[in-house]
């Protein structure tokens, strides 16, 4: 009989309601956040790229000189997914420590127009956020190609330690809420 009252439905579909909008919310909060710190990824592995670059002397095509490589310790930790790399066609010139004896297989990238940031495999099969560069460089321009990553797990590990704030925080808003109706 309770169920057949104008109050009880009223108190219903406002919790519906409720919930949905925080569902809603919540997620659309965690997609903008994602693509923060997506963006942020991406802007700090870009400049690591502009570091390389600038910091590349290329007087033979062959033997490129880094006299300052890329200042971030990260690259320098064994298999950290921070890696950088420097080719020609598909001969390695130089890479990041990190990478120990292995290289990167850029293969996947799709296209390096603009340095558009894309998500790959990496040496050990974890998956990595990498940038490249195409350019011409040394005395006789030769078409070089300057790779440079990030681990995904950085971001996800991001998203997933906001999202577990963001859910005790909504889970508390839909209790008051819930009880205020």
């Amino acid at each position: 009989m309770l169920r057949k009252t104008l109050s009880f439905r009223i108190i219903v579909l406002s919790g519906t309601w409720i919930i949905m909008a925080l569902i809603g919310t919540a997620m659309l909060l965690m997609h903008y956040y994602k693509d923060h710190i997506e963006n942020h990824y991406d802007a700090h592995v870009f400049m690591h790229l502009e570091e390389l670059v600038a910091a590349s002397q290329f007087f033979d095509v062959n033997q490129p000189e880094l006299p300052n490589p890329p200042s971030d310790p990260r690259f320098e930790n064994l298999h950290s997914g921070w890696y950088w790399e420097v080719r020609h066609n598909s001969d390695v010139l130089a890479s990041s420590p990190s990478l120990g004896s292995q290289e990167l297989d850029l293969s996947e990238l799709h296209s390096v127009e603009g340095a558009r940031a894309q998500v790959i495999k990496g040496p050990d099969g974890e998956s990595i956020r990498i940038q490249a560069l195409e350019l011409n460089a040394g005395p006789s321009r030769q078409h070089l190609l300057v790779a440079v990553s990030a681990p995904m797990m950085g971001i996800t590990d991001d998203v997933i330690d906001i999202a577990e704030h963001m859910l005790v925080s909504f889970f508390a808003l839909a209790i008051s809420l819930l009880l205020a109706v």
